[in-house]
């Protein structure tokens, strides 16, 4: 079985985050981003009720900002989060008709 994000990451700005996330309620809370990807380079740039957060990968090192503070993070957490961002943009993408 597959160890849970927040019981890979051990640091305070990663277990900070995950009390804030703890706080959302899927129907109340907005969330808002951006994604970029240039070069050996990705940064995902989120808001959840304007709270600012990003998940950043340089060459093989990925990283978490939260809080105005940054920790490095397990490829496998980044790689999730990486998902999840890419499955909200898919789902939020303006449907017109």
């Amino acid at each position: 079985m597959a160890e849970k994000w927040f019981e890979v990451e051990k640091g305070d700005v990663c277990q900070a985050f995950k009390k804030f996330v703890d706080t959302w309620d899927e129907e109340r809370t907005l969330i808002q981003g951006e994604g970029e990807s240039v070069g050996d380079s990705e940064v995902f740039k989120m808001k959840a009720n304007d709270v600012p957060f990003s998940f950043r990968r340089v060459g093989s090192k990925h990283s978490l900002i939260f809080g105005g503070k940054a920790e490095l993070i397990a490829e496998s957490t980044y790689e999730f989060f990486k998902a999840l961002c890419l499955n909200f943009f898919e789902e939020s993408k303006p449907n017109f008709s």
